[in-house]
């Protein structure tokens, strides 16, 4: 008997080491995204920047033809970007933006890897591998030409970072608070409203062009429409806001898997700062 009390002590400290080593892992690892987005944050705020002059590839318009004197000849916009991001490009050319729900803890920068789409779900902003990954944009949508609707993906970590903070909105008076979405590309800032909150089981080998997650470029206005339709029948309210066919669209996904691969979703469109006020007063509003 003393022998299997003897065994069961030896197991019983193995599994508490283990159990310690496990949380002191993930509390290291957890500190260390923590400090590298506080940086990204810190140098954001910073605007007093030299400007850069290098237009990324994703950017640019047209293509060049080897006659630059041919009325064939596309114009290209020279565009600068935001004072803001140009320390954090200067750093990593894969950065595209930055997304921001006010007062809530989703504030990070966005990336695209269209070559290496999910890149980012398993990297940090300086190229370390890690769980928590960074909020990065599909690889089949486009900035410039921009698609119509472009879609960003980003965890859901237990500890309320990356996109934990969508399953929120399941509550419509979280909607209310937190009605809006600052997106911004590296050149211009840029505000949605929420159109729907929605649950959805995802499902990978499904390419059907009926499924939201599938919807990236409205090919008529009857496209546009059905999408939108889609969107809000499933949501979980009305938030009062519409949208139609020439609106630029933004769609949040994060994991949910109480049903097994689950997705909660937020779609939104593009606004005019301005046109927000009154929402709150009227759930009936349209935008």
């Amino acid at each position: 008997m003393k022998y299997t009390y003897f065994h069961l002590g030896i197991f019983c400290t193995i599994l508490f080491l283990f159990t310690i080593g496990l949380l002191l892992f993930r509390w290291n690892g957890q500190r260390k995204v923590q400090q590298q987005l506080n940086i990204l944050e810190q140098t954001v705020s910073r605007t007093s920047l030299p400007k850069i002059e290098k237009l990324p590839s994703i950017f640019r318009t047209g293509k060049e033809t080897p006659h630059k004197d041919s009325p064939d000849f596309p114009i290209s916009v020279k565009k600068e970007i935001l004072p803001q991001y140009q320390k954090l490009y200067e750093e990593n050319q894969d950065l595209i933006g930055w997304i921001e729900i006010p007062g809530t803890m989703l504030n990070f920068p966005v990336m695209y890897t269209p070559n290496d789409p999910t890149y980012y779900l398993y990297h940090l902003f300086d190229g370390t591998n890690s769980l928590y990954g960074m909020p990065f944009l599909d690889g089949d949508c486009s900035i410039e030409p921009r698609s119509t609707n472009l879609i960003l993906h980003g965890h859901h970590m237990f500890d309320g970072t990356m996109f934990s903070t969508l399953l929120e909105y399941q509550d419509k008076n979280y909607f209310l608070s937190h009605p809006e979405i600052d997106f911004n590309t590296l050149y211009q800032e840029e505000k949605y409203a929420i159109i729907s909150v929605f649950y959805w089981v995802y499902d990978e080998k499904d390419s059907s062009p009926d499924l939201y997650y599938n919807f990236i470029d409205a090919k008529d206005p009857a496209d546009f429409d059905r999408f939108i339709a889609l969107v809000k029948e499933l949501s979980f309210y009305d938030t009062g806001v519409l949208a139609s066919y020439g609106d630029e669209l933004l769609t949040l996904i994060t994991c949910w898997d109480y049903q097994g691969n689950g997705r909660m979703n937020i779609v939104a469109k593009k606004i005019e700062p301005c046109a927000l006020p009154g929402l709150l007063d009227s759930k009936n509003k349209n935008l």
